[in-house]
């Protein structure tokens, strides 16, 4: 599979997308990206984000494909079509901040990741939830764990804090791997599991 990277800013940097753009192997922008265009991430596709923002329409709910917000500096989370990604990931360092409400159904968190504290937003998981040496600004923003099968909540530095955690699950088990506080707790429903950290 291929490893593409746009490099450049300024006058003569940035990445214009005026069509469709569709990523089957592994794409990095440390460009911006502007247009009217559209950036289709596939199955098993990775897209790398190294600019402030992602500023085409992205599509990235395609089964195993992974949207890595990677800079060294702030940025800006793409709300993409559907409000949905299926992997997601924050490293890179300093702070990610979300634009809107979003659906995951895997996040991992290496850096900090903002649910922006003038919007608070909204995050589903419908997978596992891994904060693997970031943190995780609640603000007022509401978490809901509603995968269709067992998740996880893993977290490997201190305690997970949420501001609003809802857990709606019918079946199956919501698994903790770490220490957790919570402000709101709403709509918990059956089988919760918390194992030894």
């Amino acid at each position: 599979t291929a490893d593409i990277l746009f490099f450049g800013s300024g006058v003569n940097g940035g990445v214009e997308i005026e069509g469709t753009l569709v990523n089957y192997g592994t794409v990095r922008f440390s460009s911006e990206t502007s247009k009217g265009g559209e950036f289709i991430n596939k199955t098993g596709a990775n897209l790398f984000v190294y600019a402030p923002e992602f500023g085409v329409d992205l599509f990235a709910s395609d089964s195993g494909n992974t949207v890595h917000y990677s800079d060294i500096t702030d940025q800006e989370i793409k709300v993409p079509e559907a409000s949905t990604y299926y992997n997601l990931q924050a490293s890179g360092g300093n702070v990610k901040t979300l634009t809107g409400d979003i659906i995951v159904t895997n996040m991992v968190i290496q850096s900090t990741l903002d649910v922006d504290s003038s919007e608070n937003y909204d995050i589903t998981v419908k997978g596992f939830w891994n904060n693997s040496g970031g943190e995780f600004l609640e603000r007022l923003g509401k978490v809901t764990f509603d995968g269709s099968g067992d998740q996880k909540l893993q977290g490997s530095v201190g305690i997970e804090t949420f501001y609003d955690l809802e857990i709606n699950k019918l079946s199956l088990v919501l698994i903790f791997k770490c220490y957790y506080h919570h402000q709101k707790f709403q709509h918990f429903h059956r089988n919760l599991l918390s194992k030894p950290l």
